[in-house]
């Protein structure tokens, strides 16, 4: 099982990549498919602000722990040092991802349970003059939906400036 965890930064009209957890190689059938439930409006709402909170809450802390014990397995192969590192530029920038999280996302496409079995939710926020993109990906282990990976982003100060 590989899990890549990495930071990129774009310029001008791109977006800079703040957090990027991403699981590859966790297959469908490890994450109960079968009997995996097809998840309502107010349910994929709730997980992406429970998600927006929770890392919140691990920023505001710096305790990312908790953060990565409610997600999926491979999630959690991520180090808590390696999730603080990938969200320092969300931090420095000073984004309240618990007014991001209370705000209604724009999805990018509905969100929907993919071949694979990853819900997958895309899409961006504003709040204020932030803009904030995001791309969430939520595996169904033990009956419940649990993040498997993440990436939030916002527009370069180069493209913002425009």
């Amino acid at each position: 099982m590989k899990i890549l965890l990495a930071f990129r930064t774009r310029t001008l009209s791109t977006m800079a990549v703040v957090a990027v957890m991403a699981l590859a190689g966790w297959s469908a059938a490890s994450s109960s498919t079968a009997a995996q439930p097809r998840p309502g409006a107010n349910e994929i709402l709730t997980l992406f602000r429970y998600t927006m909170l929770a890392l919140d809450t691990a920023d505001k802390t710096g305790n990312y722990s908790v953060f990565r014990s409610l997600s999926a397995p491979g999630f959690q192969a991520n180090s808590v040092e390696a999730i603080a590192a990938s969200t320092k530029h969300l931090r420095a920038r000073r984004i309240d991802l618990a007014e991001m999280a209370v705000r209604k996302p724009r999805f990018s496409a509905p969100p929907a349970v993919g071949p694979d079995g990853v819900l997958h939710m895309n899409g961006q926020l504003l709040a204020g003059q932030t803009l904030l993109t995001f791309n969430m990906g939520y595996m169904y282990v033990d009956g419940t939906w649990k993040l498997s990976a993440l990436t939030l982003g916002y527009p370069t100060e180069t493209a913002a400036a425009k």
